[in-house]
């Protein structure tokens, strides 16, 4: 993964300091990796319009990794099923890239070569969700030296910030009355203070994605209609230029307030569909699919083993903690013996 000259050099520039690193029972990460659901339009280039049904809009914008059968690869984003599939656990393993993405622990290690082991604060994934997340982070404030959360922020240490994963950001062209703008519905776990990142994909300039979060964009939700947001998270923006004139066009404002009206509440009816299909498949699950599929099984091991070396090495009590891996190894021993 990191054979790169210039990532190397990079590396190495990294001086000698404390570090984090947030770990997680392998079988877990396996689990929501299966469960992730994708955006069909891979790049969100995809502009939709007041024209569009939002029943087509809602039941087309998420699918999940599926392994193709024949090539042993993972589909194209836009074949991908409606539902999670165990078979994904193939790609999300051989998959070079895919498995580099999560199993890379130790070889990130290796690569930092001025951080002696002693620095590095290794802690569970369990401790920074939830209930837990504002704790911990008051925590590792004093253990990094950076200004504790304020308190007011709890809610927001302890939401769900994937809740709208796959389904927002979206674009909508306003096309009336001779104007030409767009209308951005997104989550407002990304709007904090006076930024408001917005996300359009491959269209959107990386370079100046933070400098137009702090001022290219304008809430309108208050404007169009006197609430802060919907179901607490969602938000409606634009650009603040196009909003002087938007905000002076009586016909265009009531058509977008008609049509969010009724796009929004079926936008969290399909959170609340795909929050179910994100429980389709188990830990558990995932478990007995590695036992029935020696192969996959055998793979797994050899990544997990080289992921998980230099925990092992400073913190193996975390490991030993990891019920569902202590069971995956279990399972390993027992092929080893048939």
């Amino acid at each position: 993964m990191y054979s790169d000259k210039n990532l190397e050099k990079l590396f190495a520039l990294i001086p000698q300091t404390k570090a984090l690193n947030i770990v997680r029972d392998p079988i877990g990460s396996l689990k929501n990796l299966v469960n992730y659901p994708c955006r069909r339009d891979a790049d969100k280039t995809q502009v939709l319009d007041f024209s569009c049904n939002p029943d087509e809009i809602c039941e087309n914008l998420i699918g999940y990794v599926a392994c193709d059968e024949q090539t042993g690869l993972s589909k194209k984003y836009e074949d991908f099923p409606s539902y999670p599939q165990l078979n994904a656990i193939r790609p999300r393993l051989f998959n070079e890239w895919e498995k580099a993405c999560t199993y890379h622990d130790t070889e990130l290690r290796e690569c930092l070569v001025n951080l002696k082991d002693n620095s590095i604060t290794c802690i569970d994934m369990s401790e920074i969700v939830g209930e837990k997340a504002f704790e911990t982070m008051n925590t590792l404030a004093k253990e990094f030296d950076f200004p504790p959360p304020n308190p007011q922020d709890k809610e927001r240490f302890e939401a769900y910030i994937s809740a709208y994963e796959g389904l927002l950001p979206l674009t909508f062209s306003l096309c009336t009355c001779g104007l030409d703008m767009k209308i951005y519905c997104t989550d407002k776990v990304w709007s904090t203070d006076t930024r408001i990142y917005i996300d359009q994909g491959m269209t959107c300039s990386r370079e100046n994605f933070h400098t137009e979060a702090f001022e290219k964009y304008q809430d309108i939700t208050q404007f169009l209609y006197g609430q802060e947001s919907f179901y607490e998270r969602i938000i409606l923006c634009m650009d603040k230029k196009d909003f002087e004139i938007f905000k002076n066009h009586q016909q265009a404002c009531d058509e977008a307030r008609a049509y969010f009206s009724r796009f929004i509440p079926r936008l969290e009816q399909q959170k609340e569909i795909e929050a179910q299909k994100r429980k389709t498949i188990t830990e558990r699950d995932i478990l007995s699919y590695l036992k029935a599929h020696k192969d996959l099984c055998v793979k797994a091991k050899d990544v997990f083993d080289e992921h998980l070396k230099f925990l092992r090495f400073v913190r193996p009590d975390i490991i030993e903690s990891w019920s569902y891996y202590q069971e995956f190894l279990s399972i390993c021993k027992e092929q080893e013996c048939t």
